[in-house]
């Protein structure tokens, strides 16, 4: 079978497309993702425990970073295809790459379907200590939780290398096969830590592998071979050789900068310790004044006689990122008066809190709640009593 024959092409499309649909249809119609997550979730100490191992977190700290180093050298590429004669017929390949990147994981994946969809994470879901339902993948989630689990966006940073495979398949089958397998560990390496870590479901990580082969082989073969043949015909131009090394060294400058920033940037998750108030036979009032600079904020009503405070944070930052709690009790007169605060402890590319308040239905609670960025949602006067 010759390299970009219609019968690899076909074999390219649908072999992929087939293994799609039956995953999706086996999570649909069984607890698979639910299954799988468990594995990793130990119920007795509510937590992941594979989350703080050395290779699970080595990939999830740094895989990203190797792609943003990739996208950033191909981005390079690509402008000085136009500054110097000898990268011009390096441009389709630079295009390629940069194209493929910003398409899947920066706009499909990061910028639409977790934006719209919402799915909530692994340990966000009732079955692993969360307080939100399961969802299936493309459900959409109703009651405003912005949960970001579909697709996977530290999945996708892997599997979009595939464009090495389809650009390699000319110069070597044999050299794109192996590449192929090694991109397709790399990304399934990035796969398991996310779910190990109760970040993504299996699901997630699945289409996250479908969209990245689909995009680069729509791109690969509708854009990018002819484009190929249409600049191979085209003579390079000439261009002054003292305004290409001025156009290098500021390319060089402005790089730099970024991948200083990418490299410096680490993924940060933290759930912080549940904290419970209990609450005397002398409390008739309660009042609770909550502060969060970035996240949504959700109080319940429940039975039992204790507050509850639960929280987690994400986002992106520098190394040491980590959430500021700062509490306040004051019991006076039968009112017991609760002020919390939530921020990030320094500087982020992205952070993101959530704060849950579990109160007692029967005693009377004032709510002072502010929150710079984000949705704050009362049950009050609550339409459903929990269980503490």
């Amino acid at each position: 079978m010759s390299v970009n024959s219609p019968k690899e092409r076909s074999l390219e499309l649908y072999f992929p497309l087939i293994l799609l649909a039956l995953v999706t249809l086996l999570v649909y119609f069984t607890r698979a993702d639910l299954l799988i997550s468990g594995w990793f979730y130990d119920q007795a100490s509510d937590s992941w425990i594979l989350q703080d191992q050395f290779f699970v977190r080595l990939v999830y700290d740094f895989g990203p970073s190797f792609t943003a180093i990739v996208f950033f050298g191909a981005l390079a590429l690509l402008i000085l295809s136009y500054a110097a004669p000898s990268y011009f017929y390096k441009r389709a390949v630079a295009y390629l790459i940069v194209l493929a990147i910003l398409i899947t994981p920066v706009i499909i994946i990061n910028g639409v379907l977790k934006n719209t969809l919402h799915r909530p994470r692994p340990r966000n879901v009732i079955e692993f200590g969360g307080s939100r339902p399961y969802l299936k993948p493309f459900q959409v989630e109703q009651s405003g939780f912005q949960g970001k689990s579909f697709p996977s966006g530290h999945a996708s940073a892997g599997f979009i290398l595939l464009f090495g495979y389809f650009l390699l398949k000319k110069r070597s089958g044999l050299f794109s096969r192996l590449f192929l397998v090694g991109v397709l560990i790399f990304g399934s390496w990035l796969s398991f830590s996310r779910i190990a870590m109760g970040g993504h479901f299996f699901s997630d990580t699945v289409w996250s592998l479908g969209l990245c082969w689909f995009t680069n082989y729509f791109l690969y073969y509708y854009w990018y071979l002819p484009y190929q043949y249409k600049i191979s015909s085209r003579p390079a131009f000439k261009f002054e050789r003292n305004r290409i090394w001025k156009m290098a060294g500021g390319i060089s400058a402005v790089l730099t900068l970024i991948a200083f920033a990418v490299l410096t940037t680490r993924p940060f998750y933290q759930k912080l310790d549940d904290e419970y108030y209990e609450l005397s036979g002398e409390v008739r009032q309660i009042e609770i004044i909550a502060r969060v600079e970035r996240g949504d904020i959700q109080t319940y009503r429940t039975r039992g006689n204790q507050i509850r405070v639960s929280a987690w944070a994400k986002g992106e930052g520098i190394k040491g990122l980590e959430v500021l709690k700062q509490t306040q009790v004051s019991h006076k007169d039968g009112k017991l008066k609760l002020n919390l605060r939530f921020q990030p402890s320094t500087w982020y590319w992205k952070y993101q809190s959530h704060i849950q308040i579990y109160v007692p239905v029967h005693i009377q609670t004032k709510w002072d709640l502010f929150t710079k960025s984000g949705n704050i949602r009362q049950q009050e006067p609550p339409n459903q009593i929990l269980s503490q």
